[in-house]
């Protein structure tokens, strides 16, 4: 850092990118001193929080496209909904490699996320088919039906 004594820090709230680049440097160089800790701390807890949110937006997901193929009529979107359920499953996969810590929570985020993948589905469902959608409301279930093994299985 010591090219960058001279020149002020950027700010975290002015440019994430080159602030987050600069801390490196700083931590790298063991001034701890001059470490933004608050910003840093912040953004480590983040980090945790994002992989953790791009693996519930798959789980949704997949489970939508299920509710559609368990309970869709209609049969021309079905090639569509089981492309999106594979990479979406390879997405969750692929968080779940980096983030190992996450599979333990894999029930409860599927439970959980599932009451908003059947509000998709439904949403869904009212758009496409709405003359249906008294029947699907009545025939989906309102408690997850899936398991782990439903949901991240190919």
């Amino acid at each position: 850092m010591d090219g960058m004594k001279d020149i002020a820090p950027t700010r975290y709230e002015d440019d994430a990118a080159a602030w987050a680049r600069e801390q490196a440097a700083i931590l790298r160089a063991g001034d701890f001193g001059s470490v933004d800790w608050a910003n840093v701390i912040e953004e480590i807890e983040s980090v945790g929080i994002s992989e953790r949110r791009s693996l519930q937006s798959a789980l949704a997901l997949i489970m939508e496209h299920m509710i559609k193929l368990d309970h869709g009529k209609a049969r021309d979107p079905e090639r569509g909904w089981r492309v999106t359920i594979a990479t979406q499953q390879a997405e969750a996969e692929r968080v779940l490699e980096e983030n190992p810590s996450l599979r333990r929570e894999l029930p409860d985020l599927i439970i959980k996320e599932y009451q908003r993948a059947r509000r998709v589905a439904l949403k869904g469902f009212e758009a496409y088919e709405p003359e249906r959608l008294g029947d699907y409301r009545k025939n989906i279930p309102e408690e997850c039906p899936y398991t782990v093994a439903d949901v991240m299985e190919p």
